[in-house]
């Protein structure tokens, strides 16, 4: 899903990256999503460049790793997880640049002796670290007749960098059946009242909560085609951020019993804010999405050519079942 845009202001500096393809970035979606899949690993990265035509374009770049841990201290249908994570973000034309690593650790079980109802608990800590190049901005009072001219001193005082360690958790239900699949999750990210100051002169900004709630449904319609449906809400900081969308998925034949291959067409929405036209292609272990942001806000018409490019690789190795497998998203 999109990030939530930060400007020049101190107000837009506290707010959390994340993405479009908020369903190929499990681990910032919500923490109890670590461990919902098929197989023995994941590693998942995103890409995103925001606004592309608008000076210097916002970018933001993940990578995740997850696993699980001990599989035979355990029920058969249960899993226990966990999860490594770092994030990097540009923005304000590289003036802010942030930082994040995460490690976090959840727990499924079943409610069924067949496992097709699952509750999940999840949780993961943040080290986070933002540096402002404050050299990359421009003020009024640099402002001349010909434009603004950076060599005069801009009158402000800036400290420059801040860290902190945060705490995030979640928790979802599952219904996994031989041909669908439905889930519902909630989350609240920043737990801890952490601070941040980029001024000497002691302007302080809160490090401010974030809440999601997610969910999907998907359908495997016969061995050939599947189709999936699925919603994201976010609120921070009095935003918020609402996307829901589908997507068809056409099976590729392949004599492989224990591999899966599709392709993918869908489209999301956000709310008051951009269409997101999506396509995927899943061959074996190896899932790719592109997706780009048709803005339909007002920076649209100040702007052209301002929509945001995002790419999705996820790897899952080590899947053992036999059969179709429906796409999820």
């Amino acid at each position: 899903m999109f990030f939530i845009c930060l400007s020049t202001s101190i107000n837009g500096f506290a707010q959390d990256p994340h993405f479009s393809q908020y369903f190929a970035s499990p681990v910032t979606l919500n923490p109890a999503n670590t461990g919902v899949f098929d197989g023995s690993l994941r590693v998942a990265a995103n890409y995103r460049t925001q606004w592309w035509n608008v000076g210097a374009p916002f970018t933001t770049a993940t990578v995740s790793l997850e696993g699980f841990m001990l599989r035979s201290k355990i029920p058969e249908k249960n899993k226990l997880a966990f999860s490594v994570m770092a994030l990097s973000d540009a923005s304000s034309a590289g003036a802010l640049k942030s930082t994040y690593a995460s490690g976090g650790i959840a727990y499924h079980m079943a409610l069924d002796a067949d496992g097709e109802d699952i509750v999940g608990l999840g949780f993961n800590a943040v080290y986070a670290q933002k540096r402002l190049d404050y050299s990359k901005l421009t003020f009024a009072s640099q402002f001349m007749s010909g434009g603004f001219n950076t060599n005069v001193a801009s009158g402000e005082s800036f400290a420059g960098n801040n860290s902190y360690t945060n705490f995030n958790v979640g928790a979802m239900y599952q219904r996994n059946t031989e041909t669908e699949r439905a889930y519902f999750g909630i989350a609240a990210f920043n737990f801890l009242d952490e601070k941040l100051s980029f001024t000497k002169a002691g302007f302080v900004e809160n490090v401010a909560m974030r809440y999601a709630i997610n969910g999907g449904y998907n359908k495997l319609l016969d061995n050939r085609n599947a189709f999936s449906v699925s919603s994201n809400f976010m609120y921070q900081a009095g935003s918020y951020d609402a996307i829901a969308g589908a997507a068809y998925s056409w099976f590729i034949p392949t004599e492989n019993t224990y591999q899966t291959n599709y392709f993918t067409a869908g489209a999301w929405y956000r709310l008051q804010d951009a269409v997101i036209p999506y396509v995927g292609l899943s061959w074996g272990d190896l899932q790719i999405g592109l997706s780009y942001d048709i803005v339909t806000n007002g920076v649209k018409l100040n702007t052209p050519k301002n929509g945001s490019f995002e790419l999705s690789l996820i790897f899952t190795g080590q899947r053992s079942e036999k059969g179709i497998r429906c796409p999820s998203f």
